[in-house]
């Protein structure tokens, strides 16, 4: 599996310029906020989302010019393959947010401030849930191949954006107030909301991968 990952860490490296125009991106908005901790939130998510989904790219490039035959014919079963992915996913995912995490402490330093609590949290909350959409994201594009398998997934999101919109349409025109969930989700401190997200991730990812190890065993390679 070292071998899976060496290839798809060679394969990220083409898309070097993406990851530094990301990271320069981000560095450049970080120290020129003046005070935004939702920007800092939304800079954090940018890079570490992108970081994270660029190991589902590395399946479009196994299944390119018949890459994934190959692949098999070597000494690699289809589970260590898939748990390679998820592996590469969070390897990135977490180096992402170390790197936030840095550029947000040197902007702190840099102006004489701390490190907040609520930065921190927002930018750890990131990372299970961009592990939560790539684990969405691998079962399509193994059913489906990289292209079809996006496309079929941006269908299942709006299915579910346009469900949000019917419902709060619904609940401004029946005046059906919702204010207490709110109030219900203030009531527990960021860590609890950490952990949460994290165990919510975990089991995402856990049936992902038993889902994608079912599709791509009954899935034929050619």
């Amino acid at each position: 599996m070292l071998g899976l990952f060496i290839k798809d860490l060679k394969l990220l490296k083409a898309q070097k310029k993406l990851f530094m125009l990301v990271g320069i991106v981000t560095a450049v908005v970080l120290f020129n906020i003046q005070d935004g901790t939702e920007m800092i939130g939304f800079m954090a998510g940018y890079m570490v989302f992108v970081v994270t989904m660029a190991a589902t790219s590395t399946i479009g490039c196994d299944e390119a010019d018949h890459g994934t035959v190959f692949l098999f014919t070597l000494p690699v079963s289809r589970k260590e393959y898939v748990l390679e992915k998820y592996g590469l996913a969070v390897a990135g995912s977490a180096a992402a947010v170390c790197i936030v995490t840095v550029l947000v402490y040197l902007v702190s330093v840099v102006r004489g401030s701390q490190l907040m609590a609520e930065q921190l949290f927002i930018i750890l909350i990131m990372m299970p849930l961009a592990l939560i959409l790539f684990s969405l994201m691998v079962p399509f594009q193994l059913r489906f191949g990289a292209e079809k398998g996006r496309m079929m997934l941006l269908g299942a999101y709006g299915a579910v954006f346009g469900g949000l919109y019917i419902l709060k349409n619904f609940t401004e025109k029946w005046n059906v107030d919702l204010s207490w969930i709110g109030q219900k989700i203030e009531r527990y401190s960021q860590g609890t909301w950490t952990i949460v997200a994290v165990v919510a991730a975990l089991a995402v990812m856990l049936v992902s991968y038993f889902a994608s190890v079912r599709i791509l065993n009954k899935k034929e390679i050619d």
